[in-house]
């Protein structure tokens, strides 16, 4: 039942990450932050889902959420579509960048979504202290270098 659970929860991750996009960079005061605010807080794990063919635009919000020191691991979805497009992504170095663990997912044909589940006891606390807005992106651009 977890796997079609978190399946469905990487389905739905356009309208969370909108959600939670909300609060953290637009830092919206309204009933969308309050609800995101609550997601994170109220959670023992963060399973961050963040899409292979756009890297940059969701490392953004992988770095705030990493400064919420709750256990954190990345689900790379959509990675079929970026080995298509010729995207390179070195899971080792994005790991060791990072320092949580990092999954490739395609939540269309359930592909890694079992190693996703097996994973989660090993989320970690990121060691990532809050940052300025200039700080983040330049460290974004360190990443996709």
């Amino acid at each position: 039942m977890l796997p079609i659970i978190l399946l469905l929860i990487i389905l739905c991750q356009e309208y969370l990450y909108s959600l939670i996009k909300a609060f953290f960079i637009y830092e919206d005061s309204g009933k969308s932050s309050h609800v995101a605010t609550q997601m994170i807080q109220d959670g023992d794990v963060i399973i961050n889902v963040i899409n292979a063919t756009h890297l940059e635009r969701d490392l953004y919000l992988t770095l705030e959420l990493m400064e919420r020191k709750i256990p954190l691991l990345i689900a790379l979805n959509v990675w079929d579509d970026a080995r298509h497009m010729g995207i390179n992504i070195d899971l080792n170095k994005l790991r060791q960048l990072l320092g949580v663990p990092v999954i490739p997912t395609v939540a269309t044909s359930g592909e890694g979504i079992k190693d996703l589940v097996e994973s989660i006891p090993g989320a970690v606390i990121p060691h990532s202290n809050p940052q300025p807005r200039e700080e983040r992106w330049r460290r974004i651009g360190e990443i996709v270098r």
